[in-house]
């Protein structure tokens, strides 16, 4: 049975007719005197971080209208379902293909429209990579809050760049380090125009986190031997796998390399040690990722000494899932410089990494989750207040 915000019982919902293409929906109704803003989704992806926005907006006293590409849920599922309780009108359209490409059906056009109204204060652009969402906000009148996930991408690509010469964008990013970089980039003059959204909102209370063994373990984001050191993993488990007994590593996404990873398991006949989420086409649906970062005892993000974008230009998965679920990541200490958050800090290296993680203990695990409740909390509320910050300045 579900439960609204005040905490009171609702009575279960009746059942209603399917809802047509880019009919809104509300997930919960406005308070009082809250304004409105947009938030657009054009492509289908990045769609995780959306209920950390309208945590952020309804924190701010915005009601936001949430539009984002069908394809989000055709491939993965309804994530308001998985983070309910959130104020915000949601619609579900046809923006074309996951690029962002392609033609645009009625009701995303009509997506279009609706941000321009006079009731509309600003628009947020949950990504701001491709080009056909990109030229669309440049083009519009209204002011555009623009969320950086890829900072070269963003100040190297000749249709993005030009926003930062444009006085009607401010830049949030998801990360301190990637803020930090991004001011020094465009220079201290403009350093107003940029602030913080952390993605650690996935539930509306506290999480729970759970213990117990053997532990698991969750390596999340996409399966790439590029971003992350999967033959250096499955080469110190196949080493002594009676070391690694009590562990099982959980890869909770698709990716380029699944299929090969897989293989290699299989090959050197490590199952028990290794756990797939299974895959629906090429993407793992979200129930399935939520319920294994709920369900896993710590976090490893498993990044290979040759890539460093996790510190410079862009974040991890894995911090947002480890803030987001209070579950503990592992990280080294170069990481532990540019994330706030707390975390089981390691020496260089995979097996120096590794060697912590099994050294763990469980009051070591519990301290660093309470900790980790406490740090969301706060982070919940200083997103609410960049927020906050952000569109008084677009109201101007």
């Amino acid at each position: 049975m579900a439960r609204n915000t005040s905490g009171r019982r609702e009575r279960p919902r009746k059942k209603t007719k399917a809802r047509k293409e880019g009919e809104p929906f509300i997930a919960v109704p406005p308070d009082p005197g809250m304004r409105r803003c947009a938030v657009m989704q054009i492509e289908a992806r990045h769609e995780e971080t959306l209920p950390s926005v309208i945590d952020a907006a309804n924190r701010a006293g915005y009601y936001p209208h949430v539009f984002l590409n069908n394809r989000c849920k055709r491939l993965r599922g309804d994530i308001f379902a998985e983070v309910p309780g959130l104020k915000a009108e949601i619609s579900y359209c046809n923006f074309g293909s996951d690029e962002g490409t392609g033609e645009i059906g009625a009701a995303g056009q009509a997506a279009l429209l609706r941000t321009q109204e006079d009731d509309i204060d600003f628009v947020v652009m949950n990504s701001f990579n491709r080009e056909t969402a990109v030229n669309w906000a440049r083009t519009i009148e209204k002011p555009v809050l623009a969320i950086v996930h890829n900072l070269d991408q963003f100040l190297t690509d000749d249709f993005s760049a030009p926003a930062v010469a444009d006085p009607r964008f401010q830049f949030i990013a998801l990360g301190w380090h990637v803020a930090a970089e991004l001011i020094a980039r465009i220079g201290k003059a403009e350093m107003d125009r940029v602030d913080v959204i952390e993605p650690c909102h996935w539930s509306m209370g506290d999480p729970a986190p759970r213990g117990g063994l053997p532990r698991r373990i969750a390596i999340p984001g996409s399966i790439s031997t590029r971003t992350r050191d999967y033959p250096g993993l499955i080469g110190a488990v196949a080493a002594d796998p009676a070391r690694f007994a009590d562990i099982r590593f959980v890869l909770g996404s698709g990716g380029k390399d699944r299929d090969a990873v897989e293989a290699e398991v299989r090959a050197r006949g490590l199952e028990g040690a290794f756990e797939f989420l299974p895959i629906r086409g090429e993407q793992v649906p979200h129930p399935a990722y939520f319920a294994s970062l709920r369900d896993a005892q710590a976090i490893l993000p498993l990044m290979p000494d040759d890539f460093d974008q996790y510190q410079r230009i862009k974040i991890t998965s894995s911090v947002s899932a480890s803030a987001g679920f209070a579950v503990p990541i592992l990280m080294d200490r170069w990481s532990r410089a540019c994330y706030r958050l707390p975390m089981i800090v390691t020496d260089h290296g995979l097996d120096a990494t590794l060697d912590r993680l099994l050294s763990l203990t469980e009051a070591e695990l519990d301290a660093c989750r309470t900790d980790l409740i406490a740090y969301r909390r706060a982070a919940l509320e200083e997103n609410g207040h960049a927020f906050a910050r952000l569109a008084g300045r677009a109201r101007r």
